[in-house]
């Protein structure tokens, strides 16, 4: 018997054969159930997540159906369940001898083979088992079972073959379809994705959800309009569909059109409520649009549900540091470090913020605590020079940025942003040098080269090098 099976008896019936083998283990009186009986009270404790329990059963039931072949197979299922392996295959090795044709028994020594990272012994299990099936609908059925077990492992990979065969028996049949788009997802082969979540579209046009979830693969290849059209879909067919309108808001707001992303984080918020996430995002539209008190309110409507929730208290930083309220903006970036306090963003504007307040020793060991958690964010490495700059220690700041140099190769405006600080020191060769190289790296990018040093636009040889790569 399997799960689908245990769930079509009735509740009361498996809770009254339940409550009777535990009565009976309580008392020590024996009483007799049957072999179907025994098994829907071992599925019982399995569903329940309770193996050790569905252990006891299997050897008390065994002892009593010492010839019942489906207990010798539930007792090899239990092990492999509790992971015993080895106890389990060889009940099915011993099994299989007497049921040649059973294909279960090969299906479930697959499973176990995997267990073992065996994964050769697991295919030719499960291709023995297909061999077993007399009929295309048998085979397909058994494809199907084989691939959403590799899919539950996360081995997408081998999910796809199995999938892929089911669609080459059966191409119009949209659970196999729709499971091969999620696997190419996964693996994040979003092309093939792209192809299977259509080819499902000409199936079901009119299927929300699929069209939410090519939104969601577009977002991921950045194909912005496509990802749009696919959510206008999806809320065309339902206006009400949540998820649709919290993607459509976020890839809005990722664009930056934050006047148009805010009506579908409200349309989801009406029927969401208790979502500090979307309170956060939609505060995070008004502060760029400037209605500050709008954001502010959405924030602490984010802290009202949640009064630890961080990026609430972020984005408060946020709005009070870009209006130049640095000590409101000290008090709430506090709260949020104390509650995440490896979060490089938040450190990263706790710097700034004690940088403007004149509380140069935090700010420096701020920087160098966000940058322990991301070495590799240039942006934290240049304003941690241009902060060392401003404290007149040029030689530190050329130094941190030598070794951001050494951790982030190849970057123009660390290369500027030395080159800007050598020229400063007249060390003026050496400058030349890294200015060169970050016009051969980016030439756009010169402007960093400016905003350290802006006088630097009437040295001669500094032209020359601009002119040279324009």
């Amino acid at each position: 018997m399997d799960f689908s099976e245990f769930q079509n008896i009735n509740k009361e019936d498996v809770s009254s054969l339940v409550n009777s083998y535990e009565s009976m283990m309580i008392s020590g009186k024996n009483k007799y159930f049957d072999v179907s009986e025994f098994e829907i009270i071992i599925d019982f404790f399995l569903s329940h997540d309770n193996s050790n329990k569905a252990e006891r059963v299997i050897r008390y039931a065994v002892n009593l159906h010492p010839t019942s072949n489906e207990l010798k197979f539930k007792q090899a299922y239990v092990y492999y369940k509790t992971k015993k392996y080895s106890i389990a295959l060889d009940v099915l090795n011993k099994l299989q001898l007497i049921e040649t044709s059973n294909q279960e028994i090969f299906v479930l020594k697959g499973k176990i083979f995997i267990a073992l990272n065996q994964t050769q012994q697991a295919l030719q299990s499960f291709h023995h088992a297909i061999s077993l099936q007399s009929d295309s609908g048998s085979v397909n059925d058994l494809y199907f079972e084989i691939a959403e077990f590799f899919e539950q492992e996360e081995k997408y990979q081998l999910a796809l073959n199995f999938f892929n065969k089911c669609y080459e028996m059966d191409n119009d049949d949209s659970e196999v379809i729709y499971e091969i788009a999620s696997c190419y997802d996964l693996i994040e082969d979003y092309p093939n994705s792209i192809i299977f979540y259509q080819k499902l579209l000409d199936i079901e046009p009119f299927d929300d959800e699929i069209w939410f979830n090519l939104g969601v693969i577009y977002n991921k290849i950045e194909d912005v309009d496509k990802a749009l059209e696919a959510y206008d879909f999806a809320l065309a067919i339902d206006g009400k569909s949540l998820f649709a309108n919290f993607n459509k808001a976020n890839t809005l707001a990722n664009i930056k059109k934050y006047y148009e992303a805010i009506p579908y984080y409200i349309e989801f918020i009406n029927e969401i409520d208790n979502n500090p996430q979307a309170f956060c995002y939609l505060a995070e539209c008004y502060r760029n649009i400037e209605k500050l008190d709008k954001a502010i309110e959405y924030y602490d409507k984010a802290l009202n549900f949640n009064e630890d929730y961080a990026d609430a208290f972020y984005g408060k930083t946020l709005v009070f540091y870009e209006t130049e309220k640095y000590k409101q903006a000290l008090e709430f970036i506090t709260k949020a470090i104390k509650l995440e306090k490896q979060n490089s963003d938040y450190l990263f504007i706790f710097a700034k913020i004690n940088t403007k307040l004149n509380n140069f020793e935090n700010a420096e060991k701020a920087y160098n605590q966000a940058l322990e958690i991301v070495p590799k964010d240039m942006e934290i490495w240049i304003s941690y020079a241009k902060f060392l700059f401003n404290q007149n220690n040029v030689n530190k700041a050329i130094e941190i940025l030598k070794k951001a140099d050494k951790i982030i190769t190849n970057q123009a405006e660390i290369n500027f942003s030395i080159a800007a600080l050598l020229l400063k020191i007249n060390n003026d060769d050496q400058a030349f040098n890294f200015f060169e190289k970050g016009l051969e790296i980016d030439f756009n990018k010169a402007n960093v080269f400016f905003s350290f040093y802006p006088q630097a636009k009437s040295n001669e040889k500094i032209k020359f090098l601009i002119n040279k790569y324009k």
